[in-house]
């Protein structure tokens, strides 16, 4: 049975827990787009658990969370293929979990931050407030500038998306930076409202998706 659809149909954490439970060997290999960034990426299994991630320049279980958060995609599953390296090696339950975990949070940070194009400006009361920064939020505001987006900053830095918002949801949080402006891009996608009431179970898309083969 050939396993290849959208990811719009089958989240990334429920394709993975589909061949966990059918204890499948090879690679899922994915086109996704994130914030208008397009970029392929691919997790390997053998029999049913992930043992290595790749997406972008990112491997291992940095990598997974960035496949597991894209907001769209295509997905299709090659039996057999085996990974060049071995750079994941949790237990399945515990990945899984901490990848929800993840998402539940990035929903909410994007919520306060709806796209990585948005351009910031540090306060004009900055300099008066008497606050203590780590390193990643210094690092952060030595970059803004009122020109860059946060995802020219996120490249600039070599972070992840998700870390890059995060930081920027803590600045804003406590008043240090606020939205100047937005970068156009024609190929942004927003991310749409979650609904948990309209999607159906994970067995039910299962039940759909073979009644169709």
């Amino acid at each position: 049975m050939e396993l290849a659809g959208n990811i719009k149909d089958f989240s990334v954490i429920e394709i993975c827990q589909f061949i966990w439970i059918s204890k499948r060997t090879g690679k899922l290999q994915l086109f996704l787009e994130q914030s208008g960034r397009r970029f392929e990426a691919s997790v390997f299994f053998m029999n049913g658990g992930i043992t290595a991630a790749f997406a972008d320049n990112q491997n291992g279980k940095e990598a997974f969370f960035a496949i597991c958060e894209a907001e769209n995609g295509s997905f299709r599953f090659i039996s057999d293929e085996n990974s060049p390296e071995t750079n994941i090696i949790v237990s399945m339950d515990q990945l899984l979990l901490e990848a929800s975990g993840r998402i539940k949070l990035y929903e909410t940070l994007r919520r306060e931050i709806p796209s990585t194009n948005i351009i910031y400006s540090l306060s004009l009361e900055f300099e008066t407030y008497d606050l203590v920064f780590d390193s990643k939020q210094w690092q952060v505001i030595g970059l803004i500038d009122g020109e860059k987006s946060l995802g020219d900053i996120s490249k600039d830095l070599g972070w992840p998306e998700f870390d890059a918002i995060r930081i920027f949801y803590s600045l804003l949080q406590v008043g240090v930076i606020r939205r100047a402006a937005v970068k156009q891009r024609t190929d942004t996608v927003q991310p749409k409202p979650n609904d948990p009431k309209s999607k159906p179970s994970f067995i039910s898309k299962i039940i759909d998706y073979l009644r169709k083969l």
